[in-house]
């Protein structure tokens, strides 16, 4: 598989894919699932939603792409092989970035990845039933002028941020 990742190269960057790379080697598992779907973004960008999960599957922060995010990736696999912090660790959420489930069969990691998957659908949806919003919830009601002060500012900004300076 590692010898693939070249072909999904973006242009001369293969930054993201040394991230993919490490994480991917260091599962002992022959199957590895590494999937974006929106209730894991929407848990791994939340700052509260880890305190209240209790899944086998972890929240973990994660600080930097590369090495760090790793070794995340790692102890959370030799704690699903008996370690102490979850034993029954079957995946994790890196946050601000996605989830990784993993199994013996390739039949075995799929089933995870969608039960997982429904399992966190059913977790942030219950929590919007008791919260009456979702993680992070609006604080302020977006302004009714908020297109014409885009307006104004984009093109000031835009200039700004080009590499020509404005």
């Amino acid at each position: 598989m590692v010898g693939y990742y070249p072909l999904s190269a973006f242009g001369e960057t293969v930054w993201p894919l040394q991230l993919i790379r490490r994480c991917h080697a260091f599962l002992p598992f022959p199957h590895v699932d590494h999937l974006h779907p929106d209730w894991a973004i929407a848990l791994a960008a939340s700052a509260t939603a880890s305190a209240s999960w209790k899944s086998s599957i972890e929240i973990r922060p994660q600080h930097r792409m590369g090495s760090v995010a790793a070794s995340r990736v790692r102890a959370c696999a030799a704690d699903r092989k008996g370690g102490k912090d979850n034993p029954g660790c079957d995946g994790l959420i890196l946050g601000s970035h996605g989830l990784f489930t993993w199994g013996q069969t390739q039949r075995e990691c799929y089933v995870n990845s969608i039960r997982t998957i429904d399992q966190m659908g059913e977790f942030i949806l219950e929590h919007r039933a008791k919260k009456g919003a979702l993680f992070g919830a609006l604080q302020h009601a977006p302004l009714a002028d908020r297109r014409s002060i885009a307006t104004q500012i984009l093109p000031a900004l835009r200039g700004t941020m080009s590499p020509t300076g404005g």
